[in-house]
């Protein structure tokens, strides 16, 4: 049985890596401007 912080944490980290791969599919796009 898992508990509340443990799917916080998995969550979290879920998270931060779909974030990831979205903020380097953008860097690709932005040919690595960091402007918006």
């Amino acid at each position: 049985m898992m508990d509340v912080y443990m799917l916080a944490v998995l969550a979290a980290i879920f998270g931060m890596f779909y974030a990831f791969t979205r903020w380097c599919e953008h860097v690709v796009d932005g040919e690595g401007r960091g402007e918006q």
